[in-house]
């Protein structure tokens, strides 16, 4: 997974200048105290809610937006 990971990630992080880390275990990353570190999990991800708007779906009243939420 990580290497399908890395093949997708590869060009935004060279873009961007910034360097993407896989690690096992949070022991292994190393504490800086003057660097700041935000770790967030996939987990975090799944829990949001999704707001999915499309443009020039069609309402009985003509064209406009359409929201979905929770898909």
């Amino acid at each position: 997974m990580r290497n399908l990971q890395e093949s997708k990630l590869r060009k935004a992080s060279q873009d961007g200048n910034f360097e993407i880390v896989w690690h096992d275990a949070i022991e292994e990353i190393e504490h800086e105290e003057d660097v700041f570190t935000m770790l967030v999990a996939h987990e975090f991800f799944d829990a949001l809610p999704v707001n999915v708007i499309e443009v020039s779906c069609v309402h009985r009243s003509g064209e406009g937006f359409c929201t979905q939420w929770g898909l």
